[in-house]
């Protein structure tokens, strides 16, 4: 038994570098925003046995993959002949965007039919949603969830003097207003004077960071990038397998949810 249990020992000492080595490299760039670094640390989490390097641009690093996190970060990976998956947080993915390097992409817009179903089923007496739009891409997303009267009304706004003139009849027409992330519509003038009009009309609202929570909402949410990491991390573990053979896209899945009285 003894000498049994010695074989066993030592096979596990031998067997302990090669359990090490059996994840891989990871290479990525500077990662320069809250939400890259979370989305890195997730993946991190799904793979505690690989090597992270950063890349200097200087060199052909030696990686098994490369994340990219931007579009001009993706252009320098794609020169390197390294498998890649590409975060698009600066842009919205494009199919033209694909080569035979690219396994995988992320595409971080938010999961709008959840969002829109949690209001409902949390305000349970609001009859209609009001969101005021300039994002044409954002648009299109809630136009194809087919969720539209009476229950979603979008107001769609093409001039930065009738934004205002928009959340008023937005505010005025429906129960409840759905503010989404949109540089047209939310800038340095206009954020302020919209978060007044939603107080002085006691309306209830929804806003896209926790922020907005100290602000005055009844609702926040916030993409969880840390789970999205995680999510991705497992997807990788499949590439040493080689069970990875062709692209595959991934939208973002969790968000975490605030509410007024939790």
């Amino acid at each position: 038994m003894k000498y049994f249990k010695k074989i066993i020992l030592i096979f596990l000492i031998i067997s302990f570098p090669v359990i090490l080595l059996a994840d891989f490299k990871v290479g990525y760039y500077s990662l320069k925003s809250d939400k890259e670094k979370s989305f890195f640390n997730g993946i991190k989490k799904s793979l505690p046995n690989s090597e992270f390097i950063k890349i200097n641009g200087k060199k052909d690093t030696d990686v098994d993959i490369i994340f990219a996190f931007n579009y001009r970060d993706y252009t320098k990976s794609s020169k390197l002949q390294k498998k890649i998956f590409y975060a698009c947080f600066d842009k919205k993915f494009s199919e033209k965007l694909i080569n035979n390097n690219l396994i995988g992409a992320f595409c971080p817009s938010l999961p709008y039919y959840q969002i829109i179903m949690s209001i409902k089923n949390k305000f349970k007496d609001i009859g209609s949603i009001g969101i005021v739009l300039h994002n044409e891409s954002t648009i299109k997303d809630i136009a194809k969830l087919r969720i539209y009267n009476p229950l979603i009304r979008l107001y769609e706004v093409s001039e930065k003097s009738r934004v205002l003139f928009k959340f008023k009849t937005a505010i005025d027409e429906n129960d409840f207003i759905l503010l989404l992330p949109d540089d047209f519509v939310f800038d340095y003038f206009s954020f302020q004077k919209i978060l007044k009009q939603l107080i002085n009309n006691d309306k209830l609202f929804a806003g896209y960071s926790k922020a907005f929570m100290k602000l005055g909402a009844a609702m926040a949410f916030e993409a969880d990038y840390f789970k999205e990491g995680i999510k991705i991390g497992e997807f990788l573990k499949n590439i040493k397998k080689s069970k990875v053979r062709k692209f595959k896209r991934f939208y973002l899945e969790n968000i975490k949810l605030y509410f007024k009285d939790e």
